[in-house]
């Protein structure tokens, strides 16, 4: 059976911004004119910031697969919905192909928080963008069941047993602890400049480095928690 851990990175989806509500902005006793719109600045920026973590306000830029047989990734070059689309049908098309459709006696998909977001967010980013799946792939439903390891095994759930409370059980903090290496140190805010410019890949090549940290703690856990 075959393993191979699935990461992907996401930015805002800037089409969507000039729809935006006004942020709520917490003016607290600021009364100077000039120090309450330095406070609706940066509540308009931490919107911003925020946008890429939700399927409904961000898209997928990268996506990245490491483990017995690939290690590869792929990245947008300019973010719009067809690049977007052209990401997103080669992120199901190599899941299907790792899993052989999602069979449980196939292989698996190893993430780190999947449950919650990647697989959540590419499901729903291919819903928003009418993408049409491979014939005979699972819902989400399917790749997101409690307490299951196949055919998608989330350290972070097999981790924390299955609790609600994962604070202090980010990729980097995990793999610190159990592998004395974290994750990349890109800051995540440069992320749609990247796209923009044309350098996608090197958010594709940070996020085959955090497949490769994810990987590497499943297999340490293959011998203390499986």
């Amino acid at each position: 059976m075959t393993e191979h851990a699935f990461d992907i990175e996401t930015i805002p989806n800037e089409s969507i911004i000039p729809d935006l509500p006004p942020p709520e902005v917490a003016y607290g006793n600021a009364k100077d004119p000039a120090k309450r719109k330095e406070k609706e600045e940066e509540a308009k920026q931490k919107q911003l910031d925020t946008l890429g973590l939700s399927p409904l306000t961000g898209r997928v830029c990268c996506g990245a697969f490491y483990g017995t047989d690939k290690k590869e990734f792929r990245a947008i070059t300019e973010p719009t919905d067809t690049a977007e689309i052209v990401l997103l049908n080669w992120i199901f098309e190599t899941i299907f192909q790792i899993t052989e459709g999602g069979d449980h006696n196939n292989g698996i998909i190893v993430t780190h928080n999947g449950m919650a977001f990647d697989f959540r967010f590419i499901f729903i980013r291919a819903m928003i963008l009418k993408i049409e799946l491979p014939r005979m792939f699972p819902p989400l439903s399917h790749w997101t069941k409690k307490y299951t390891r196949v055919p998608h095994c989330d350290t972070l759930r097999e981790l924390t047993n299955w609790s609600s409370d994962t604070k202090g059980w980010n990729l980097d903090a995990t793999g610190r602890a159990i592998l004395g290496r974290g994750k990349t140190t890109r800051d995540y805010s440069t992320y749609l400049d990247l796209v923009e410019n044309g350098e996608g890949d090197k958010i594709g090549l940070d996020c085959l480095c955090d497949t490769g940290l994810t990987f590497d703690i499943y297999q340490q856990m293959k011998q203390y928690i499986f």
